[in-house]
């Protein structure tokens, strides 16, 4: 393995992303490992900005899509995978260099699956999202822990943040309820604790408002009944300007696939039970075969009739069905009786 990093041809790197540590796997054209190193933080950016332009796979984890965006400046081809994805490749004895050397691997795959690079704007739309639901948790929490306090002296209080809010300043300044002082200033502490907690909420709907309505997509989608803002932000986050691409060349646009192909495309069985059941798909398989121009017209592409034995159609060449209407010709006929019986039954 050459030392100098220069001298270095590499076309795919498989980077292992840690805090402190990061581990680097890169191959050549070939397949040919040529890269194999331990770095740190800053000793992966110089790294990286002494190689030329390569094929970069990372696992989509924290921080990964800011590596991303960092090594997409310096002018390589940033692919971030799904760990699951990722696992399938990693061989025995599990370390953070075959963890590397996996993602080298599974990122030259050409039905991999990556993850679209996020931009400032959807992380910073995300972190609104992660710190509101953040909030609204404590304050649940919170609300449920006031409420188990105030039935330990017997005053049970119903769910819901709107009855917190307006039966406890009533018991506060009820004098009659035996509660004593320390106790009352303990749940007035509590209680400001669920009110800045509800400013904070309050805080983050207005910035995800102000979005939405700097959104085109998202006015569109709030004229639908029952969409609000946080809805429609969630829906149609603000999209990433970067791009990367596809397994397919250098220059296309990479988009997700939404169906697995060679398994979701195949027709599922309650589709085809519908099909065969359908009225208007009731037919031998002759006729559906030879349906063209002159199916309508010819007595030959007409179905069999009831009862009709199916050598009564003339066979059809390279069509791969006279074995079919041969064997049902050799079937012996059912006796009258037996098909009454299999009615009845």
């Amino acid at each position: 393995m050459k030392e100098h990093s220069h001298e270095i041809e590499v076309s795919v790197v498989g980077i292992d992303l840690g805090k402190n540590a990061f581990h680097v796997h890169g191959v050549d054209g070939s397949g040919h490992v040529v890269l194999k190193k331990q770095v740190t933080r800053k000793g992966l950016v110089q790294l990286m900005s002494q190689l030329p332009r390569c094929l970069v796979g990372i696992e989509a984890c924290g921080g990964s899509h800011d590596w991303a965006r960092r090594l997409m400046a310096m002018g390589h081809d940033v692919r971030l995978m799904g760990a699951q994805f990722v696992k399938p490749y990693v061989k025995s004895n599990k370390n953070d260099f075959a963890d590397a050397e996996a993602i080298c691997e599974a990122v030259r795959r050409p039905n991999m699956r990556f993850v679209p690079v996020k931009g400032m704007e959807q992380q910073d739309v995300q972190s609104i999202h992660r710190a509101r639901s953040m909030a609204v948790s404590h304050r649940t929490a919170q609300a449920n822990q006031i409420r188990g306090l105030l039935a330990e002296y017997g005053l049970v209080l119903p769910q819901g943040m709107a009855s917190l809010g307006g039966r406890l300043p009533e018991i506060l300044a009820d004098a009659d309820n035996e509660l004593t002082p320390m106790f009352r200033d303990l749940l007035a502490g509590l209680m400001d604790e669920v009110r800045h907690l509800d400013e904070r909420v309050a805080g983050y709907d207005g910035q995800i408002r102000r979005l939405a309505q700097a959104s085109d997509a998202c006015q569109r989608l709030m004229t639908i009944p029952g969409v609000d803002a946080l809805t429609a932000i969630r829906t149609a986050p603000p999209r990433s300007p970067l791009r990367t691409c596809s397994p397919a060349g250098p220059g296309r646009r990479w988009q997700p696939c939404s169906r697995r192909p060679g398994k979701d495309s195949r027709p599922s069985s309650r589709s085809l039970s519908r099909a065969r059941t359908s009225p208007s798909n009731r037919e031998t398989p002759r006729a559906a075969c030879c349906r063209g121009p002159s199916a309508p017209d010819s007595p030959d592409f007409l179905p069999a009739a009831k009862g009709q034995p199916a050598a009564a159609l003339p066979p059809l060449p390279g069509c791969g069905r006279e074995r079919g209407a041969a064997r049902v010709s050799r079937m012996p006929a059912r006796p009258a009786g037996a098909a009454g019986l299999a009615d009845r039954v």
